[in-house]
């Protein structure tokens, strides 16, 4: 009995000797080498004897966990390349070689090199943006430049699909990230304008077209829940047709709803919104007391009856 107590205790001691001792060394490690190993002119003179075409970056640095000083470099290998590519080049005797390289197919900014974990064990992070008008991804990748693996937390952005919640569809890579790792990348991220907050107030008029799916889902005909919001629209997009009619100004979005003005009353609502924005309301001109337009295939007309309204499939 006791001698196990001793075995447990001599083991705890022993893992708490080996942890203070690799403080110790990290620590005056980060003393030592406060500085980057080269200058930014000598790490592009470096750079330029393994790597031909334009440098745009470089960032020099030594791993602590393995001694091995690197350069990270941004560059155009080719005249008249449309992408960069980021190479990891390693120091090997007295010269450099290439240990790593990605190809940015998108637009991106300039990478960071970090000592993310305090461990001494330097990643190259950078961000990757790529968007159309109605989808995109953003993408914070993470390089171990030790261990050669590469982390991705990914965002999946769709605003195509106009009756969808706002928030971005998020996914990790590879799925069983170290849980330390993850939580200093979840914050690297939340730095850099990713897995931002996201609250939801239908009073608020910027929510306005969520709010109308939520209350009418994606109809085309029959009667319309409609909300008031004081002021003039504030729709996002540019406005591609103004009708005006009485004391009500009907305006056309871009890939976006149609709304109402009551010039009087100083209030804009939502008459319809498509469920996918390239149905956008076009053609817009009056019937009766009501407004017609086309969404996609449809022929729809919209009559304000109160604070109540109707959609008519024509």
């Amino acid at each position: 009995m006791i001698d196990s107590i001793l075995s447990i205790f001599s083991d705890y001691i022993g893992s708490f000797l080996k942890g203070a001792v690799n403080r110790i060394r990290f620590y005056s490690n980060k003393l030592l080498n406060r500085s980057e190993p080269y200058t930014k002119d000598e790490a592009l003179e470096y750079a330029y004897a393994v790597i031909s075409g334009n440098i745009v970056q470089v960032s020099s640095f030594r791993n602590f966990s393995t001694g091995n000083i690197y350069i990270a470099v941004k560059a155009k290998e080719k005249k008249g390349e449309y992408f960069f590519k980021l190479i990891l080049l390693k120091k090997v005797g007295s010269t450099f070689i290439r240990d790593w390289e990605h190809e940015l197919i998108s637009f991106t900014e300039d990478f960071e090199v970090i000592d993310l974990q305090k461990s001494g064990e330097y990643f190259i992070l950078f961000i990757e943006n790529s968007f159309g008008s109605g989808a995109g991804t953003k993408t914070l990748y993470a390089f171990s430049s030790s261990t050669k693996k590469l982390f991705k937390i990914i965002e999946h952005h769709d605003w195509s699909d106009m009756t969808r919640v706002y928030t971005p569809s998020i996914e990790l890579s590879p799925r069983d990230v170290d849980q330390k790792l993850l939580k200093n990348l979840e914050q690297y991220a939340s730095m850099n304008d990713m897995l931002k907050e996201m609250r939801v107030d239908f009073s608020n008029p910027k929510h306005a077209v969520r709010n109308w799916h939520r209350l009418n889902g994606s109809i085309t005909e029959g009667d319309v829940e409609l909300c008031f919001y004081d002021g003039r629209p504030t729709y996002g997009s540019s406005p591609t047709e103004v009708v005006h009619y009485d004391d009500i100004e009907w305006i056309g979005y871009f890939k976006g709803p149609l709304c109402g003005y009551l010039k009087k009353r100083d209030e804009h609502f939502i008459a319809y919104s498509p469920g996918w924005t390239y149905d956008w309301p076009q053609d817009l001109k009056m019937k009766g007391n009501g407004i017609q337009f086309t969404s996609g295939k449809h022929t729809l007309s919209f009559e304000l009856n109160g604070n109540k309204g109707n959609l008519n499939n024509i």
